[in-house]
């Protein structure tokens, strides 16, 4: 997979998706913010792809880390709201609780990426709690 087609997938604010890369899962743009905003603060790099023309974002981490379990996928999955994940050859792919998965946004601002604090609703919402 391009990083092209992974930028457009982090983009994708239905599913969720780390790309193992080596010894390390990876996410980016979208997906990058999400995980540092609900999962666990990493260092967010930027560099810019000269294949996609623009700045990237990106973190990184240890796939020892999962088989280690100091960062489960189970864990990952109850932080962003998906109700389910798949392992897509080396790569985990998280599937939304209702249409939606924690996301981020571009802005105009210089930082890039603005943070969407509403999806929150979407993930707690139970309907045994209507009259």
């Amino acid at each position: 997979m391009t990083i092209s087609e992974k930028i457009d997938n982090s983009a994708n604010h239905t599913r969720f998706t780390l790309y193992k890369e080596g010894l390390f899962y990876k996410c980016h743009n979208e997906d990058a913010m999400v995980f540092v905003k609900n999962i666990r603060e990493y260092k967010v790099s930027k560099n810019f792809v000269k294949s996609v023309g623009e700045d990237v974002y990106s973190i990184g981490f240890p796939v020892s880390e999962i088989k280690k379990g100091s960062l489960s996928l189970a864990n990952i999955l109850e932080k962003i709201g998906a109700k389910s994940f798949e392992e897509s050859g080396d790569d985990v792919i998280f599937i939304p609780l209702f249409g939606m998965l924690a996301c981020a946004s571009r802005t105009a601002d210089k930082n890039g990426f603005k943070i969407r604090s509403s999806y929150l609703i979407l993930s707690v919402f139970s309907p045994n709690l209507l009259p």
